[in-house]
């Protein structure tokens, strides 16, 4: 399925990227977040807001605490832990575990990235037509 990047607003101009919508769900309550999520072929895991898990009823304390970089400046904390996504190509339902790192460093955008994301589709990127496919 083709998605068009989105026009966003950064340092005064509008630039466009490849966002994508998807749904995270916690499997043990049966809680669903649709979350907006830049698909990044450079971040090597999932990357979402803090107040994600919270509104999935996650217990971020039985998460498994990393530390990561590259997100930001510094080395930034946040918490592993497993949940199942789902994205609609078309009529089609996608489900899949994967894991997320929950972060309060996560405030301006989350990530999809190459562990949890990347490794369950194909995805190409046209970035002079504005535009990335996911198959």
């Amino acid at each position: 399925m083709i998605f068009n990047y989105i026009p966003v607003l950064r340092s005064g101009a509008s630039c466009r990227f490849p966002f994508v919508n998807l749904d995270v769900i916690n499997s043990e309550n049966g809680r669903l977040k649709n979350v907006f999520a830049l698909v990044d072929s450079g971040s090597e895991s999932n990357i979402f807001r803090m107040d994600v898990a919270e509104e999935l009823g996650l217990d971020v304390s039985s998460g498994e605490k990393v530390v990561f970089g590259g997100y930001g400046s510094g080395k930034i904390d946040g918490m592993l832990l497993p949940v199942d996504m789902q994205l609609w190509l078309g009529n089609t339902p996608h489900r899949w575990k994967a894991e997320v790192i929950f972060s309060d460093a996560a405030k301006e955008r989350q990530v999809l990235g190459q562990e949890g994301f990347f490794d369950q589709f194909e995805i190409t990127f046209r970035r002079k037509s504005a535009e990335f496919e996911i198959s």
